[in-house]
């Protein structure tokens, strides 16, 4: 699969993932995000994980980082206690939860913005990136859609 005309493979990236010890099962998705029309105007790669026990993001972003190449890096990561199933006990793609319903602003130390100019620049950015709480300590490119 490409992604942005570099070739992605899920697996690889499934695989590098269940290295990392607290990870117990790993799912890597492509999110395609259409427009009115149809047409794919973004894609983005989303992991899906089940922990054994504790699993802290954070240390698990700085792995994937020193594992995979920028490109390959998933633009968010579900933390989950199982995956849904359909009866012939497949994964349930279409039942996995959105980035867009969880919020993401919990896993990152949000800094509000304070003067007129980062209100408006964090206004925009939450318009275009269509997410919510977006401080001022935030890599556009890390909580962006790819």
């Amino acid at each position: 699969m490409k992604i942005r005309g570099f070739r992605i493979e899920l697996d690889g990236i499934r695989e590098v993932l269940l290295q990392y010890p607290p990870v117990n099962d790993a799912l890597i998705v492509v999110q395609k995000e259409k427009n009115v029309a149809g047409q794919i105007i973004a894609q983005r790669l989303l992991a899906y994980v089940l922990p054994e026990g504790d699993l802290d993001q954070s240390d698990l972003s700085s792995f994937l980082k020193q594992s995979l190449p920028n490109y390959m890096l998933p633009s968010a990561t579900i933390v989950l206690d199982e995956f849904p199933r359909l009866p012939n006990g497949k994964v349930n793609r279409a039942a996995l939860p959105s980035p867009k319903k969880i919020d993401l602003a919990t896993d990152r130390d949000y800094v509000a913005p304070e003067t007129d100019l980062e209100k408006q620049l964090l206004s925009i950015w939450e318009s275009v990136l269509q997410k919510e709480k977006i401080g001022i300590k935030d890599k556009f490119f890390e909580i962006g859609v790819e």
